[in-house]
């Protein structure tokens, strides 16, 4: 199922539907669309869609294709200005059944596609938001049948309450929550220019009290996000603040920051008792101090680390430090927590809190509530091994700062609901309210309850899946403010066809939600944060190449009470767009924007003007090009944005308006000026102001595309050295280098410089380079591995899907890199590739590159050195001779505020120049950093 809202569509052609197109029975219908909220309209259409695979190339029903379809036509009216009071969604399904046929789905609008279905049997649904008047083309072609197959179309039109914010809030009613949700906007470091953040597994995250930094520490990375609040998204830098021990090796890694003195721990789980290796700042992340790894005995795996204050009537004697930092960890049959009186140096002994017999091993993360009672979360309880009919989830809890424990089953807990893979997670608020998280072992839905009697006792149990049709979802985090509001962030599916959620053949996609409440629990919005772009796409796993996403992600609040969410990003790149599923895990957090917080002191008055957009961009010898992210609206649609310039800063006017672009294109510049540009965001309660002002000289930010005409190329990406997974360092890249090298007509070519100034086949290192042919298209290998004796073996490979799981981890080779690819002395590697090898010529784009290298003796377990993840517009050989000059990147219209649907259309405007729309096969253009929502 696709969202989408159809009226942020810019139709840059009309496109007429030829061929033999079938009509359905009715053939169209004509209708206004509801007014008041609650009021829903159903319209009912048959048809049949010929038998064939006329789906398959594409995923889609082309518009103006001759392939035999069936269409059904609805001639839609909205009333003017309806979306300014009240939100519409139509959702158009297509149902069959016959078992042996798979279709696709659809739907146009005004003769251009607006979004299509092709992953559910027996039944496609699109969805879209506050569609546009006009004429929508509801359209069934075959993906897979052998005969024809009879279905039976409806499109249900619902109104709603008017929300806000990205993603929508379930309908108010029972068990939903009616107003402003909460916003989001989201961060992830820039990957081929800062050469860190691509591995951010297991993500962990806090917040600094004294500075606002934010840490999120993912495998071997600790890194500092320090935010600019003057533009929306805010202005972002990125650090790797990472220290000696938590950077060296992990199996589990934490971190956690002390809330009343600012103190950062990190940890790196090792094996045995020890049992890990842990360090803590007081500086912001500067300097690190090496601290105790928890007491003896403790658990050899999952282990995780909280602080906060002693019991009110503890006589514990703790002159060092003022809070209790708790390091809890489990054996499988025995789970044991032990407590630090110095801030982290040292910790006491383990104390053993439950055996197997009574719960499960593997639990969730330790929290200290205001009172000093601490919680361990359990999924199951008794463990499901012993006994998994009357397993329910529990909380392990302390009342005399680790001494003695409990266990306290969730009350409200169905039997047999305990055990799911998922931990729990728990969060207490500042009145000591608690509030609990778990998945349902029985069907994987994910709950939330809560407690005013420290966990003896539980209410309002609410099955949050239920709210908003999630089918499955894992890794639940929970935060709590106020007495009365928490919420919790997970991942979860809306898919209802047939798979495994968990498996590698699994067919649907993953997004990240957030539900809140903000009245003790009675009700809850429940918002997609990722609703362009999912977080998987194929199944989350226990084992294989679907494990990227490890066991768990974090959340928090800032002390303004803003949500904060760290988890890691599986689907990069082309990925959202129907490119190939990446299975990477690059690091983001997604931090809350707009809407109520956690704390009700610090709630916005909303709605309000939009917040400034921030502004990127580069310039080069033709032209200015600027974007700018969607900016948070301030709970209401944003109207428009007016874009400034001027040769001075603090002195700019206005340039032009545009209605849902976001980025422009400036022409006829003077080469010897430097211009600012500026962008505000209006609504309908008012204007942003001016965000940031970004100055743009002749080559500012831009590529050098002429440093392509020659090897090594162009530098597309950097990379951090000396990373533990880059040993030995004759295959530890420092950047990846892209040419279509003149000397060399008709080829490609890649230079992966190393650290070492030695030829790296000494050691009979591999070294690769992989990259897919536009979204959904092939995805191509190239390998230039060491002999150990100075010889090179290489290779072009075409990467094939697994017959049963779809993933791309077969290859079949389909020729030679040629023989300019080289071992230069200088330590790098030179591939070069003939690109009709490939298949790709001039203006094609090739997406997520990436090169990646391992030791000649690599086994199994042996992680590999990665850099990249761009994507290149191939130019030519002939770029320079020619005198090529870049041309403005092609862009359309967003689908969604902040959607990563191919870009936004770029306005144009040249010195005093008329507004107008670029329809250019962009060559040369820089692609800028890619967007999450």
């Amino acid at each position: 199922m696709k969202l989408i809202d159809s009226r942020r569509l810019l139709v840059c052609a009309a496109l007429s539907i030829s061929g033999a197109a079938l009509a359905s029975e009715p053939p169209s219908h004509d209708v206004t669309v509801p007014t008041v909220p609650g009021d829903t309209i159903t319209l009912e259409w048959t048809g049949v869609v010929p038998a064939g695979a006329s789906g398959a190339a594409t995923n889609s029903c082309i518009v103006g294709s001759t392939t035999v379809e069936d269409g059904h036509i609805v001639n839609l009216t909205v009333p003017e200005g309806l979306y300014d009071s009240v939100a519409v969604t139509a959702n158009f399904t297509i149902a069959w059944e016959e078992a042996g046929s798979d279709l696709v789905l659809t739907v146009n609008y005004e003769g251009a596609e607006a979004a299509s279905s092709d992953g559910g049997t027996p039944s496609e649904t699109v969805v879209l938001n506050n569609p546009a008047q006009g004429e929508f083309d509801a359209r069934g072609c075959s993906f897979a049948a052998v005969v024809d197959t009879p279905y039976t179309g409806t499109l249900t039109l619902t109104a709603v309450p008017l929300g806000g914010g990205v993603g929508s809030s379930p309908e108010a009613g029972t068990g939903n929550a009616a107003g402003l949700a909460p916003r989001f906007q989201t961060y992830a470091p820039d990957y081929p220019k800062l050469g860190f953040g691509m591995f951010g597994g297991e993500a962990t995250m806090d917040v600094n009290v004294n500075t606002g930094s934010l840490f999120y520490i993912g495998f071997l990375e600790t890194l500092r996000l320090q935010l600019d609040e003057s533009t929306s998204p805010a202005g972002e830098t990125w650090e790797n603040k990472s220290g000696t021990l938590n950077s060296k090796t992990t199996s589990d890694p934490i971190l956690v920051a002390d809330r009343d003195t600012g103190r950062v721990f990190a940890q790196q789980l090792i094996v045995g008792e020890g049992n890990s290796l842990s360090e803590f700042t007081d500086d912001d992340g500067e300097t690190w101090t090496p601290g105790g790894g928890g007491g003896i005995r403790s658990g050899a795996d999952h282990q995780s680390l909280g602080v906060g204050p002693y019991p009110a009537d503890t006589l514990i004697p703790h002159p060092l430090y003022p809070n209790a930092v708790y390091y809890c960890s489990q054996d499988i049959a025995l789970v044991f927590c032990s407590r630090s009186d110095d801030g982290g140096l040292t910790f006491g002994p383990g104390v053993p809190i439950y055996t197997l017999a009574e719960c499960q091993g593997l639990h969730g993360h330790v929290k200290i509530a205001p009172n000093g009672i601490v919680y361990l979360p359990v999924a199951g309880c008794p463990s499901p091994i012993v006994d998994s009919a009357n397993s329910v989830p529990a909380v392990v809890v302390s009342e005399d700062a680790g001494v003695t424990w409990e266990i306290r089953p969730i009350t409200t807990a169905e039997l047999g609901s305990g055990g799911h893979g998922s931990d729990p997670s728990v969060a207490i608020a500042d009145d000591n309210t608690v509030y609990y998280t778990y998945m349902d072992a029985r069907n994987g839905e994910p709950h939330i309850v809560r407690s005013l009697d420290n966990g003896v006792t539980w209410e309002r149990d609410v099955n949050l899946g239920a709210l908003a049709g999630i089918t499955a979802a894992e890794f639940p985090a929970t935060v709590a403010g106020d007495g009365d509001r928490a919420a919790v962030a997970f991942f979860g599916t809306t898919f209802t066809g047939d798979g495994d959620p968990n498996g590698e053949a699994f067919p649907g996609a993953w997004h990240l939600y957030n539900a809140s409440t903000f009245d003790g629990g009675q009700t809850y919005h429940v918002v997609n944060v990722t609703p362009n772009d999912p977080v998987q796409r194929g199944g989350l796993c226990s084992g294989g190449f679907c494990r990227n996403l490890l066991d768990f992600f974090d959340s928090v609040i800032d002390p303004e009470g803003r949500i904060l969410i760290s988890y890691e990003d599986g689907c990069i790149g082309g990925c959202p767009n129907g490119s190939h599923p990446t299975f990477s895990d690059q690091a983001v957090i997604a931090r809350q924007e707009g809407g109520p917080r956690m704390f009700a002191a610090m709630d916005p008055v909303e709605p309000a003007a939009p917040r400034a957009p921030r502004v990127e961009g580069y310039r080069n010898e033709v032209f200015a090009y600027i974007e700018w992210p969607a900016p948070d609206n301030g709970g209401a649609e944003i109207t428009g944005y007016t874009i400034y310039r001027g040769t001075a800063s603090g002195s700019l006017a206005v340039l032009a308006t545009t209605e849902k672009q976001r980025s422009f294109v400036d022409e006829g510049l003077d080469a010897e000026t430097t211009y600012y540009y500026a962008v505000e965001a209006t609504n309908a309660q008012g204007s942003s102001g001016l965000g940031n002002e970004l100055a743009l000289a002749m080559g500012d930010n831009a590529i050098d595309q002429q440093a392509g005409c020659a090897l090594p190329g162009i530098q597309m990406a950097i990379d951090r050295t000396l990373e533990p997974e880059a040993q030995p360092p004759q295959r530890d890249l420092t950047g990846v280098f892209v040419a279509e090298p003149e000397a060399l007509p008709g080829t490609l070519a890649f230079n992966l410089p190393t650290v070492a100034a030695v030829p790296p086949e000494q050691g009979g290192d591999r070294f690769y380079v992989y990259f897919d042919v536009a979204p959904g298209g092939e995805r191509f290998e190239l390998r230039a591995v060491g002999d150990g004796l100075g010889g090179v073996a290489s290779g072009v490979f075409r990467q094939i899907p697994d017959p049963t799981t779809g993933n791309l981890d077969g290859v079949e080779q389909i020729g030679e890199l040629t023989s300019d690819s080289v071992f230069n002395t200088d330590g790098s590697v030179t591939m070069v590739v003939e690109k009709a090898l490939l298949g790709i010529e001039q203006g094609d784009t090739l997406l997520q590159i990436y090169a990646s290298t391992l030791p000649g003796a690599a086994g199994s377990n042996i992680l590999t050195e990665e850099a990249g993840y761009f994507d290149y517009t191939l130019v030519g050989n002939d770029y320079c001779s020619r005198g090529g000059l870049p041309v403005p990147p092609v862009t359309v219209t967003p689908v969604d505020p902040g959607t990563p649907s191919g870009g936004d259309q770029a306005a144009t405007g040249g010195a005093g120049g008329a507004l107008g729309l670029w329809l250019l096969a962009g060559l040369g253009g820089l692609v800028l950093r890619r967007r999450r929502i």
